[in-house]
């Protein structure tokens, strides 16, 4: 089972849940989906790609969008 991973919240009253598996530059993405009243969740835990059992624990039971990212 996945340890806890540490997220970063904007909007943590926001309607919809969307997760991203690692932070990306700048805010312009946040702040749109912020405005469309979604609750932001950012992986803040420093690995460049997550295991299986910590994107299961990032989405949980309840998940709207997941933004997923790939280092090669």
């Amino acid at each position: 089972m996945a340890k806890s991973v540490s997220i970063e919240v904007w909007n943590p009253n926001g309607k919809y849940r969307v997760i991203s598996t690692k932070p990306m530059p700048g805010t312009r993405w946040i702040n749109l989906l912020v405005e469309h009243d979604c609750r932001v969740e950012i992986c803040t835990k420093k690995k460049t790609i997550l295991s299986v059992d910590d994107i299961i624990a990032l989405i949980g039971n309840k998940c709207d969008g997941v933004i997923g990212q790939v280092n090669s």
